[in-house]
């Protein structure tokens, strides 16, 4: 017996364990609401709620309620293209998500309100077989005809579903048949060792073993009879007589070098035995070994050659063993052992023990028997170790469905899930053949393989197989496994009985015995003392090889080729080790003596309360392992705080289901429980309030149980206040008596409440023109004691009265009615004039009245200039009569606009157009010259007029006759200006007004310049007086005398510089009268009169 870990020893493991682990679970987690490695608790992002308002809720409305509620901002709306009606909304920092959503769902225009929460992958696998793997999720299957209990398994669904993130992928060295490297439920599991370069025959990392690329065989290649039968060979008689006998095998990529068959003689044989290697039956020759006859006994027994050359055999390709004599003799011959395919289980054909490959016979042609097969062994050399070689390939089937059962492929839409096949990359699967063909073994390859697996990065060793004797060069191999930090597991055996088996039994090791699909003990399970753990064991549904096999035909198939039950204690091995595996991912730093204890601790006990020799400390409980979290319980409420619901409707949240919460685990103050119900993670309850006041609701910590046996945490209390005391009346609303604004705000004496305190919008406002308020009323709701009404009033007198309601609706009595008189008439405008009208024009000071009437009295009329911004003036009477200087404003066109108000403070306006002109029109001549046409030039003038005169006479064209008179006229004028000898002057002239049209009165004056000779004497005069004042002033010293002569002198030169001497004489005036201006005109001047003009 192994000797067990003390109490004590067990109590400072627990300590080491938790301190060393459970902080680094729980620290990613501080900022969620709870574990989100445990997706049954309930949880919600921090700061959204989800909300839809009602179809008939305003905007504004709802603006309004989420502002009350503590929304921040809107962060997206969610529903169909186009009726987005559910808004997500994000939280100030300081409002809660459950007080947020209380608010809104209590709220009559709130069709509901949530929080957001948030969800998990309900993670079943999708592989296809799963229902027939009761071990890892029993829901009461039937197996083979045996009806199962539900959850008689190991929760791995659960465990999947809390395992949260891993760490690390960690490495089961499986020891057992090897394993079909092909299946597509374990290739992309298989470990590889990425320091080894393959198929180079080279030891690349020095580890003793050549090309272990995907782990080693140390098993030779083998078929051993379980039926045993003798052929003869090398005689002639019976008929057919057989000279060469061949079995084909399959490569595994190791070096043969050595064979041996069973055989003896019947005798005295003349010729000995020779043993070939080829790839073809009838093929070359690729190594051979001769035995002679004297070396064969007379007694079946092994004979074993070295064969020549040693021959590496390729992997998965088919070779041939041929065995050939020249013997022909019916007395001296041989016996050779093989294998007889027979009836085995019922009436079942079965037997054939090595389905990997098959004898032929050959006498003169060759005779295939595919069931039957020599016994042979073909012994492979390591080079370094000298024993074994090659990949592990299983033709056994046992390695691979271990192998399946411990880190299949899961969650592919294929084949069965695995233990430690979620997570992916949780696990990879190191193999390592140490049974050959026949599933046997020896213990010295077991120990080689241990000490393989531990150097080469194993954390978990999973030994599928037992022998009745004690190994001292085992238990020395899982000593050092598991002082490297390697968890050892072994089968318990399939004996049936108490005996004790080996590994299991060793020091170290977890052994292992195996249930049922009802929480019983196999049959075929051993027990004893050196039993640790129990897993399911019966009706195991997992991998076998996709090629044909010893399981695929010694055992009645109930699967499919590559996938079938099996029963044993081998089957509940993997259990153990795959959940182990999965610790060590999620915690890489375990220990093997913390693993062992964390998965005793977790069992599900059966049989005898505590150990017991039958199932250990329990079935293997996957969840139990890694839920460790205790369960979460949140208290809420339908109920807002305060409230005056009756009864309070109070819901408990558990993180995840539990059992064993009852009413009586609820602690009310001032109330009672009533109506409890629930199960699972949810239960409600209603609490009855005793009196007005708090109430206080309290659930202590380990009141229930969540199926992990973890106790729940202590609930946060809840309080509610409640509350049936309704708020004060407010008082009367006011208003102004008479107004024109239809949308008249109202004031009242807020409300004032002793009890749950007034609503956020605790007034409700009623308006109608009847004073009982019996018909025609409308209402709405205001936050403070004013209202301002947004939609218009109609013209007459309005009533208007309020209530009030706390924050549980709690309502008071209306108050008093208010009124109001609205009036909306507008005072009329008849005509504004203007005085001094000139033309259209208006200069100087002016005088603007009106005519304005109205309904209930003018108060004022105003004027102003263009714009609002320029008053000209304000009348409060009859006739509404204003001033106004038209010099004040520019000249041109304006806009007189006249305001009228009535008593209401109603108006009207009215707009007329003022032309102001108090402009002086400006007048322009420009220079001109008088030309004096000389006689001498009157012949020539005559001469061409007379010309001009007789072509037009002439001609008969009408263009040019015109031309011909124009020049006519031209030269005949200029003719009669010779002979008088006059002088002609084109005068040119301009008016400028640009406000008074293009017309003005013009008279155009021509003057002449005369020289004045009296103004030019008293300008000689002045001129005389000044320099005789300046020459004084310059001489005499008197003071006084020169201030007064230069004062003389100033005065004549001022006087000089006034006169004039040139004046100029009016001589003729051309009046236009109203003529046309604002462009240049001429006038032509003639006189004979020499002169300046």
């Amino acid at each position: 017996m192994k000797k067990k870990l003390s109490k004590i020893t067990l109590r400072a493991l627990i300590i080491v364990f938790v301190m060393m682990f459970w902080p680094s679970v729980f620290a990613n987690n501080a900022s969620l609401p709870g574990n989100v490695n445990n997706p049954n608790e309930v949880q919600f992002a921090p700061g959204e709620v989800l909300v839809k308002f009602k179809q008939s809720t305003t905007r504004p409305k709802q603006e309004l309620l989420k502002d009350k509620a503590g929304v921040r901002k809107t962060l997206e709306k969610i529903g169909p293209a186009k009726k987005q009606s559910i808004e997500l909304l994000e939280l100030d920092s300081n409002t809660t998500v459950n007080e947020a959503v209380l608010k809104l769902e209590n709220k009559k225009e709130v069709e509901y309100a949530e929080p957001n929460y948030r969800g998990f992958a309900d993670f079943s696998p999708n592989d296809t077989f799963f229902t027939n793997q009761w071990g890892l999720n029993n829901t009461g299957q039937i197996i083979d005809g045996e009806q199962g209990i539900a959850d008689a398994d190991i929760d791995m669904p659960e465990a999947w579903q809390n395992i949260g993130s891993i760490s690390k992928t960690s490495v089961i060295a499986v020891l057992d048949s090897g394993i079909d490297f092909y299946h597509p439920d374990l290739s992309a599991n298989i470990w590889q060792n990425s320091d080894e370069i393959a198929d180079d025959n080279t030891d690349n990392d020095a580890n003793g073993y050549v090309d272990d690329i995907k782990g080693f065989n140390w098993a030779d290649i083998s078929q051993s009879s379980f039926f045993g039968k003798q052929r003869r060979f090398g005689s002639d008689n019976p008929d057919p007589a057989y000279s060469d006998i061949a079995q084909t095998f399959v490569g595994n990529g190791g070096t043969i070098n050595k064979i041996a068959i069973r055989l003896k003689k019947n005798g005295s044989p003349s010729d000995g035995i020779s043993i070939s290697l080829r790839s073809e039956r009838d093929g070359a020759v690729l190594a051979s070994a001769d035995i002679a006859a004297a070396q064969i006994g007379t007694s079946a027994g092994w004979i074993e050659k070295s064969i020549s050359p040693a021959t590496k055999v390729v992997a998965d390709t088919t070779y041939y063993l041929v065995i050939h004599t020249d013997n022909a003799d019916a007395l001296n011959n041989y016996d050779i052992n093989y294998n007889l395919y027979g009836t085995v289980k019922g009436d079942a054909v079965l037997g054939d023990a090595f389905a990997d490959g098959y004898m032929a016979l050959k006498s003169g042609t060759w005779t295939e028997e595919l069931q039957d097969d020599i016994d042979f062994r073909l012994s492979l050399d390591s080079q370094k170790n000298g024993k074994g070689g090659g990949i592990p390939r299983d033709d056994v089937g046992h390695g691979t469905h271990i192998t399946g059962i411990a880190a299949a492929k899961t969650n592919n839409n294929e084949g069965i899930a695995s233990v430690a096949g979620y997570p992916e990359n949780a696990v990879k699967i190191m193999p390592l053949r140490v049974l050959d063909s026949q599933g046997a073994g020896l213990q010295g390859d077991w120990a080689n393989a241990v000490y393989y697996a531990t150097d080469n990065g194993a954390d978990v060793i999973n030994m599928s197989l037992s022998s009745s004797a004690q190994s001292q060069t085992l238990q020395d191999a899982v000593n050092y496994a598991v002082n490297n930090g390697v968890v050892v597991i072994a089968s318990a055996g399939n004996n049936g009985g108490n005996a004790i088996r080996y590994p299991a039994g060793l020091e170290n090791v977890i052994g292992v015995s195996a249930t049922t699909n009802t929480d019983a003990l196999a049959s075929i399970s051993n027990y004893n003392a050196f039993v640790d753990l129990s897993a399911p064991g019966q009706d195991i549904y997992s991998t076998t090889p996709t090629y044909q096999h010893y399981f695929s035909s010694f055992y009645a198939r109930r699967g499919l080729l590559s996938y079938d039950f099996r029963s044993g204690t081998s089957m509940a091995v993997p259990a153990v080790s795959g959940v182990a595996a999965l610790i060590k991912s999620k915690w890489p730093t375990s220990t093997p003596a913390q693993i062992q204890e964390l998965l005793q601790n977790n069992a599900d006990d059966l049989g005898d309360a505590g150990r017991d020799d039958y199932f250990g400390y329990g079935r293997v409980n996957a969840v139990r392992v890694f839920d460790t979290t205790p369960p979460t319980l949140t208290v809420t409420s339908l109920s807002p705080d305060p409230t005056n619901r009756f009864p309070i409707a109070t819901i408990f949240t558990f993180s995840e289901a539990v059992k064993d919460f009852e009413a009586s685990d609820i602690s009310v103050d001032n109330g009672t429980v009533q109506n409890f119900s629930g199960s699972g993670a949810n239960y409600t309850a209603d609490i009855i309030p005793a009196s007005n006041g708090n109430v206080f609701i309290d659930v202590g910590a380990e009141v229930a149980q969540d199926e992990a046996g973890n106790s729940n945490t202590a609930a946060d209390r809840l309080t509610r206040t409640y509350c049936i005391l309704a708020p004060s009346v407010p008082g009367t609303p006011a208003t102004a008596n008479t107004t024109n604004d239809n949308t008249p705000t109202w004031n009242w004496n807020a409300s004032t409440d002793s009890g749950a305190g007034l609503n956020s919008a605790p007034y409700t406002v009623q308006w109608s023109k009847d004073p009982l308020f019996l018909s025609g009323v409308l209402s709405s709701t205001s936050s403070t004691n004013s209202f301002t009404h947004s939609q218009a009033l109609g013209e007459g007198t309005w009533y208007f009265r309020v209530n009030a309601k706390d924050t549980l609706d709690n309502t008071s009595a209306y108050s008093s009615n208010g009124s109001v008189v609205v009036d909306l008439t507008p005072p009329t405008i008849l005509q504004i004039l203007a005085t001094r009208n000139n033309s259209g024009y208006v200069r100087g000071a002016i005088s603007l009245n009106t005519n304005v009437g109205d309904n209930v009295g003018v108060t004022n009329v105003s004027y102003y200039l263009d714009s609002l911004s320029s008053l000209i003036s304000t009348s409060n009477s009859n006739p509404y009569s204003v001033g106004f200087n038209t010099a004040t404003a520019s000249n041109g066109n304006h806009n007189i606009l006249l305001y009228a108000y009535d008593g209401a403070g109603n108006s009207n306006n009215f707009t007329t157009q003022l032309k102001v002109d108090n402009y002086k029109p400006k007048t322009y001549a420009r220079k001109t010259r008088a030309r004096r046409v000389s006689r001498k030039k009157a012949p020539r003038y005559l001469r061409l007029y007379r010309f001009y005169r007789s072509k037009r006479l002439k001609t008969r064209n009408k263009r040019t006759r015109k031309l011909y008179k124009r020049r006519a006229s031209k030269y005949l004028r200029a003719y009669r200006d010779a002979r008088r000898n006059i002088a002609t002057a084109k005068i040119g002239w301009k008016v400028r007004d640009p406000y008074t049209g293009n017309k003005a009165y013009v008279k155009l004056k021509i003057q002449k310049r005369i020289k004045s000779k009296v103004r030019a004497r008293r300008k000689a005069r002045y001129k005389k007086l000044y320099l005789n004042y300046k020459k004084k002033y310059q001489k005499n010293r008197n003071r006084r005398l020169k201030r007064r002569y230069k004062k003389l002198a100033k005065r004549y030169f001022r006087a000089y510089r006034r006169t004039k001497t040139i004046i100029y004489k009016t001589v003729k005036v051309a009046n236009y009268r109203w003529t046309s201006i604002n462009k240049w005109r001429s006038y032509t001047y003639r006189t004979r009169s020499k002169g300046t003009y």
